[in-house]
């Protein structure tokens, strides 16, 4: 069955996220890039933007593995 088609809003901002197949590392493999159809949340509140930046600025770092180890890298 085939998911619901997200509502779209003019002027929006939208968190929009997917992960890499089996958790693999994106482009070290043969096969399928994504998992799965994405993720878009819908960003309507200051504080929920606070919240969806960090998120995406800190990630590299606070991975299991992280990508690197200074946030500026």
């Amino acid at each position: 069955m085939a998911r619901p088609l997200h509502i779209e809003y003019e002027n929006a901002r939208y968190h929009v996220m997917n992960r890499g197949r089996g958790r693999q590392a994106i482009f070290h493999t043969e096969g399928s890039l994504f998992r799965g159809r994405y993720k878009a949340l819908l960003v309507d509140a200051g504080s929920y933007l606070l919240q969806v930046s960090r998120y995406v600025h800190r990630n590299p770092i606070e991975t299991k593995r992280p990508i690197v180890q200074v946030l500026e890298d």
